[in-house]
């Protein structure tokens, strides 16, 4: 399905949720198979943590398994404590999604015990890759992108011009 969006025109695009205490790293493991398995690139839109609502079996699972939540002032919801896990799994997740970055790389980061006690490291690379993908608020513009709608604006100008020459030489 991905695939034919693509080839029709249609941006792809995403929102996932993370911070599921119930989900363990081979879960975000597999979640970045499919990610790394979709048509280059597709945009995601968020990655949202998982709240906990007040009386919700999730919460009361939560509560008696000892999963560390932090709860959020004043609304009766709850979220994962271990924030730096989520945004681990958030920049990895991003990262599927640039074709220039080969996936055998992106799945040894996302086994990198180091980055994900410190995820702030991948930010820079998350950063890097996406000044290069993202242009007119469009991700996937690459430079083949780039040349082309400019050849298209040039042969457009040329139309437009010579439209122009015809009406002032009539």
């Amino acid at each position: 399905t991905g695939q034919v969006l693509k080839e029709v025109g249609i941006p792809v695009e995403f929102d996932l949720i993370a911070g599921n205490p119930f989900e363990s790293d081979e879960d975000h493991l597999q979640t970045l198979e499919t990610l790394l398995r979709l048509p280059k690139p597709f945009s995601i839109k968020d990655v949202l943590p998982l709240h906990f609502t007040k009386r919700s079996p999730l919460l009361q699972a939560a509560k008696e398994q000892g999963v560390p939540l932090v709860e959020l002032e004043g609304t009766g919801f709850h979220l994962a404590a271990d924030q730096n896990h989520i945004e681990f799994w958030t920049l990895i997740w991003d990262l599927a999604r640039y074709p220039d970055l080969d996936p055998d790389y992106v799945r040894a980061v996302a086994r990198d015990e180091h980055l994900k006690h410190h995820p702030e490291l991948l930010e820079t690379l998350r950063l890097a890759f996406k000044k290069s993908y993202w242009a007119n608020n469009q991700l996937g513009v690459t430079n083949e992108d780039r040349m082309s709608e400019l050849g298209a604006r040039i042969e457009a100008l040329e139309n437009q011009l010579e439209g122009l020459s015809q009406y002032l030489g009539a």
